[in-house]
């Protein structure tokens, strides 16, 4: 085949399935409403999740309550999971931004790690990298907390965490609805 037909091709080709068409603003093909931490984590949610381990049976389920809330310009997002097998967590994040808004400070309050986020259309990520010792042996957990708003009311947390190398993982899943 000629290379310019072959070149011309592979342009229109890429045109065509580039998604051409018009999409509101306010959301993204496939990912729901565009997130926006300083308003989106801001409110009461209740949710259901499950955690699952690597070979990805379910290991036990939770009830989830997370709440999101400003003091001024900081936003602090706290979750509690109350499992049924094991008692209940909390994990408290301070997400601070900076005077536009575009990048954020975050730390987790209880262990004081420092927390990276992220956000793409409508997906805001905390990834927490947390290393201590236990046991003479030196742990690294790595988790990532994936916030897929579906649309105002509905958010999808998926959070995976890593342990010694991933030779020890597993994933939280939770359906949370907005209350307020």
């Amino acid at each position: 085949m000629n290379k310019r037909l072959y070149i011309a091709l592979i342009l229109i080709s890429s045109f065509l399935l580039s998604g051409c068409a018009y999409t509101h603003p306010e959301y993204s093909i496939g990912m729901g409403k565009n997130a926006h931490i300083e308003t989106d984590l801001i409110g009461l949610f209740e949710g259901k999740g499950i955690v699952k381990s690597t070979n990805g049976a379910i290991t036990t389920t939770f009830t989830a309550k997370m709440e999101g809330y400003k003091e001024g310009s900081v936003i602090f997002l706290r979750e509690t999971y109350v499992y049924e097998n094991a008692g209940e967590k909390t994990f408290t994040y301070r997400i601070t931004p900076d005077s536009d808004f575009y990048r954020f400070d975050c730390i987790r309050i209880e262990t004081l790690d420092s927390c990276d986020i992220k956000r793409a259309s409508g997906t805001i990520s905390i990834e927490t990298n947390r290393t201590y010792i236990k046991d003479a042996n030196i742990i690294n957990v790595n988790s990532i907390n994936l916030f897929h708003f579906l649309d105002d009311k509905r958010l999808l947390k998926q959070t995976y965490f890593n342990k010694l190398l991933f030779m020890e993982d597993m994933t939280e899943l939770v359906h949370y609805t907005r209350i307020y």
